[in-house]
C-alpha cells in the first residue's frame, strides 16, 4: 500500500491501534478487486488534496510548492497503477489525467516566472 507520509501527513490508509500498529498485519490479505478499488479510493482523495492546493492557489511559498509537487507526483503514480474499470469508465480516466497536466502546467509556471525574476 501506499505510505502515509506521502499524502501530506494528513491520511493514514492504514488504520493503526494504540501501540502504533498496522491493524491490517491481523486481517486477511484483499482481494485484487478490493486492492484495485483502494487504489482508485487513494487516488480520489489525492484529487481531493490537490482541488485543496490550486483552491488556495499560494504556490510562490517554497513549502506549499513542495507539498504540492510531492502529492503531484503521488497522484500521477495512482493514476498510472489504476484500472479505469473500477473508477467510472475512460472518460473518468480522461479527466484526472487532464487535472495532472493542469496542475503540472501551473507548477512549471511559477518556476518559471521565478528564474525570470532573479
Amino acid at each position: 500500500m501506499i505510505p502515509a507520509a506521502a499524502f501530506g501527513c494528513w491520511f493514514d490508509p492504514k488504520p493503526k491501534n494504540r501501540y502504533n500498529v498496522s491493524i491490517s498485519s491481523t486481517q486477511t490479505p484483499m482481494t485484487v478487486s478490493q486492492s484495485a478499488l483502494a487504489k482508485v479510493h487513494d487516488l480520489y482523495v489525492m484529487q481531493i488534496e490537490l482541488w485543496k492546493h490550486l483552491r488556495e492557489g499560494n504556490f510562490q511559498k517554497a513549502d506549499q510548492r513542495k507539498e504540492t509537487q510531492k502529492c503531484l507526483k503521488q497522484f500521477s503514480r495512482l493514476l498510472d497503477q489504476v484500472d479505469w474499470h473500477y473508477m467510472g469508465g475512460e472518460d473518468v480516466l480522461a479527466e484526472l489525467k487532464t487535472m495532472r497536466g493542469e496542475v503540472s502546467a501551473q507548477l512549471r509556471n511559477i518556476r518559471r516566472r521565478k528564474t525570470k525574476r532573479k
